[in-house]
This record gives structure tokens, sequence and C-alpha cells, in this order.
């Protein structure tokens, strides 16, 4: 609405001035002045009284045509738009002053409001909220395998007590079956079974596997923890096993050693491994992280350093435990040694002609099993731990049984009847076990005491060639050919030592002679090996044409 009005009374105001300035446009004689300060006052004091008269007669026009409205002051000051004055008659100088030409009045512009600003109203804070500390958690420490494996294992790991000595053994059966070793147990007039917690009970001799050195014995016991078997094929070299028994006899706790799978031997039949282990720890279970008995330990090598020990794997074992357990459960366990009547009857000499006839007849299990029974009647007879160490050497592959039956057997062997034969053998299972410095040392030995024997000079090179002393393998190669001059291997070993020591041209002799003696007994790859070493040899030498 007051936009309204102020654009009305604008108007009626430019129309008030028109018609005045037609009014007052009357021709005037104009005298030229002589002083023009004068005239310009006097002009301007004119031009005052116009403004006047003119402001009094708008102010008359409004008041007649607008009601009176209190109107709010425009805040923002306008200032007046100076309007030029017609000239007036009032007697002027005589100088003559060209009349000043009136400009066209401008459209009138609404004014353009200007914008209040709203009145900032300060925002409200928002409160920070304070972080609440999410609480760390603590992470509940992965338990170590060994220690759960060895605290959930300890309790069903037994101690084995005769009249001949100690050894280890576990429960496999909560109602009182025990395996153990059958030499903790041979030759006993009673057996102690003594419990984690100290109980002593008397144990049953139910079965023996003298050949496998497995026995199963009984307690009247029940509702206690026990061991399962697990699967020795599974396992892999480097894997970690634990080993519990009663080292040394010492009495209270079992003890827990920690070890790795050193090597799978005898076919896999027998684990080495680096666990500590002790007499006394014989028939022991050796454990995967599992808990599952993956072997049963039955010996260590005396003469090497601690971490050669073995056990019996369990794809050999759990066959026949499990027979074991079936036939006690269905009332059929037969006890694997002869009845205590005959047994009693029989001498030594008995058991090891009943070893020779299954040896003859290579029935090699029977043959260990009645050699055993004829070293359990008599611990000193010489003969029966001679077969049974060519069987452990040559038939079973089992070099640390043969080791041990050789070594008991020197010392039974007071006069030296068979000590050639058996430093020779005992150097070989030496050698199979990579002990290359006691094969040397054993096949001198056997040297020392029948030196025309051509295979002890070739093997005792073989073990030379191990250790790199390739100058006292080829004396050994030349002495063994000249026992036996159309010796094959000797001459084809030679030749890869001189080959190996950059003798190509011996080498080329060597081989020669090798093939030209090429016996029967020779295999495609060993043929192969030579002729390949062979041109070699005369590539080494720029014979390619030869080589080729």
């Amino acid at each position: 609405m007051s936009l309204i009005k102020t654009s009305l009374i604008t108007s009626l105001l430019l129309l008030f001035i028109a018609c005045g300035r037609e009014s007052t446009n009357t021709s005037v004689p104009i005298q030229p002045t002589p002083d023009i300060e004068a005239t310009v006052v006097a002009r301007i004091e004119a031009e005052k009284k116009l403004q006047s008269a003119i402001d009094a007669k708008v102010s008359e026009a409004l008041a007649k045509m607008i009601t009176p409205t209190p109107i709010s002051p425009t805040p923002t000051p306008i200032p007046p738009t100076p309007i030029p004055i017609p000239p007036t008659p009032i007697p002027i100088p005589p100088t003559p002053i060209p009349p000043t030409p009136t400009p066209f009045p401008p459209t009138p512009i609404s004014p353009t409001p200007t914008p209040i600003p709203p009145t900032p109203i300060p925002p409200t804070p928002t409160p920070t909220p304070t972080p609440i500390p999410t609480p760390t958690s603590i992470p509940t420490p992965t338990p170590d395998p060994v220690q759960v494996v060895s605290k959930s294992s300890v309790d069903a790991v037994v101690q084995i007590e005769t009249d001949k000595g100690l050894g280890s053994g576990f429960i496999i059966r909560n109602d009182g079956l025990i395996i153990t070793n059958y030499h903790v147990i041979k030759n006993s007039s009673f057996i102690n079974v003594i419990l984690k917690d100290g109980t002593v009970l008397t144990g049953q001799k139910l079965a023996i596997d003298a050949y496998i050195d497995l026995a199963l014995i009984k307690i009247n016991e029940k509702f206690l923890p026990y061991l399962k078997l697990g699967d020795s094929n599974s396992l892999s070299l480097g894997q970690k096993i634990l080993i519990i028994g009663y080292p040394l006899g010492y009495k209270g706790p079992s003890s827990v050693t920690e070890g790795i799978i050193s090597a799978f031997r005898n076919n896999g039949n027998e684990l080495q491994t680096d666990a500590a282990a002790q007499p006394g720890n014989s028939g022991g279970p050796l454990l995967n992280l599992n808990g599952e008995v993956i072997g049963i330990l039955t010996s260590k090598d005396q003469d090497a350093p601690q971490g050669m020990n073995y056990g019996i794997a369990s794809k050999q074992a759990k066959p026949k435990i499990d027979r074991w357990i079936i036939d006690y459960d269905s009332g059929a366990l037969t006890i694997a040694v002869p009845t205590p009547v005959w047994f009693n009857n029989m001498t030594a000499k008995d058991f090891y002609k009943k070893g020779r006839e299954y040896l003859d007849s290579k029935d090699y299990d029977k043959a260990v099993e009645y050699l055993t029974y004829s070293t359990d009647k008599d611990p000193n007879y010489l003969f029966s731990y001679l077969d049974r160490a060519y069987i452990y050497s040559y038939k079973k592959l089992e070099y640390s049984k043969a080791t041990d039956d050789l070594t008991k057997a020197l010392s039974l062997d007071e006069k030296n009847l068979y000590s050639d034969w058996i430093y020779s053998v005992r150097a070989y299972n030496y050698s199979k076990q990579g002990f290359h410095t006691k094969a040397i040392n054993d096949y001198t030995n056997s040297i020392n005491l029948k030196p025309s024997e051509k295979i002890r000079y070739y093997n005792r090179g073989l073990s030379y060639r191990q250790l790199s002393q390739w100058k006292s393998a080829i004396n050994d190669f030349t002495k063994a050919i000249k026992i036996y001059p159309n010796f094959f291997k000797a001459f084809r070993w030679r030749a890869m030592t001189y080959f190996d020591t950059n003798e190509y041209s011996k080498a080329i002799e060597d081989f020669d002679k090798a093939i030209d003696l090429n016996p029967n007994t020779s295999t495609a790859l060993e043929m192969s090996q030579i002729y390949y070493f062979r041109g070699y040899s005369f590539e080494k030498l720029g014979q390619n044409s030869k080589a080729l």
C-alpha cells in the first residue's frame, strides 16, 4: 500500500511541475548585466523562493487528495532529484544568458526495497558426546599344542617294573589293557604297573610279539584314561612329535620331550626322531600333536649323539594290537610264546635250530621269533645273534637292530672266530645309517683280520668316497681289483672317482674296462651312467667327436 501511495504522489508532483513550467515560460527581455556575481546570487535567491512555493503547493495538493496516514519513515533516505527551474522574470543585468535546456524528467524507478538481513541467531552448540573408550579386548592366548597334548596324555602313560628292569607303557583301553615293548618284560618273573598317582598294580602278560618287539599286558582296573592309535602314514619329515615316559627309572611323574620325525626307516615301519630319550623310555608312546600314538619307542643308538632314537611305527604295530584286542574280547587270545611246559624243556640251541629252519624256508618273521626265544633262554648264545643280525641286515633292512645284535655278538666272540665277518657286516650297517667314519673303522678291523676279502676293500672305498677322501677311495678300489681283476663294480667306481678328481683319461680307461666286463647282473641304469660319464670325460678332454 505504501508503495502505491508513493507512486501516486510522485506522478502528481511531476504533473504539477509541468503545469507551472508552461505558465511561467513567458519571454522576458533580458538586460545585460555588468556584474556576473551579483546576477548569480540573485538567480539563486529566486530559485530558492520558487522551490519554497512549489513545496507549499505540493503539500496543499497532497492534503486535499490524500487522507493523512502516518507513514513510517523510509529507512533509506532518497536524495531529491534536482529539477531545473525556468528563468523567472526578475530584473537581471543586461548580459544575455542563453536559456538552459530543461531535460526530460527521468522515468521514476520504484526503489528496490533493501532486504533487511535477519537477525543472526547464534547456533545452539551441539554437545559433542564424550567418546566412550572401547574396551580393548585382551586376546585369549592360543594354547600351545605341546602343552595341551602333554597335559591330556600323561595320565595314560605308566611305568613298567620287573625283576629285569624298568620301562614305560601306555593304556590303550579304559579297562586296563596296556602296550609296552616285549624286551621290557621278557624273562621277567613279575610285572608291576605304576600309575601316574603312584598306585602299583600287578600286570598280567597276555601276548607278545618278539619280532615287532611288542607286548600286551592287563591290570585289573577300570575307568582309566587311555590313548588312541594314530596313523604313522600321515606323518611327514620334520613334523613335531612328543615322547612321554619314565627315563632312567625315575619315580614320580613321567617326562615329556619334544622333537621331530628325522627319518622313516625300514619301509616306514620304524621312525627315527631327535626327541630326547633314555633307557626307561622303552615302551612309551610317540605322539603327534593330536595326542594320537603314532609310534612306540624301542631303542636308542648308543654310539650316536643324543637325537638318534627309534620307535615302531603305528602302521606296523596297529594291526597286531587290533588283533590282540579282538582276541581278548572274544576270549580267544593266545599267548605269543610257547606254553611254559615245552618252553622250559627247550634249550637255547633248540630254539636256534628251529629258527634256522624258518630262515632256510625264508620265513623271516618266524625265524626272528625263534631266534629271539633262543637269546631269551640264553642271552649269551652267539649263533642266534649272528643269524638274527643277518636277517635284520639283508632281509628286513632294520639296520639299527642289526647293529645292536652285531655289537652283542662281537662281545661274545672272545676267540675272534667270527669277528672279521661281524666287523664287516656291522660296517655295512653303519654305512647304511650314514655313519661312514664308523664304517671305515670296522672295515679296517675286518681287513686286518682277513685281508684277502675284495668286497671289504671295495666297501671301504665307497665310504671314503662319501667322505670325499678320493685318494683313499682309489687305493681301496685298486686293491680290490688286484684281488679280483674282473671286479666290474670296482672299475666303475674307480672310474667315477677319477672323474671327480678331473683325471679324465684314467676315468675313460676304467669306463672302457667296465663296459667290456658288463656282467649280467649290471642294470640298465648302471650302464647308462657309465656311457654318460665316459662321453662327458671325452668332452672335458676336447674330444667332442668321441663324446658323441
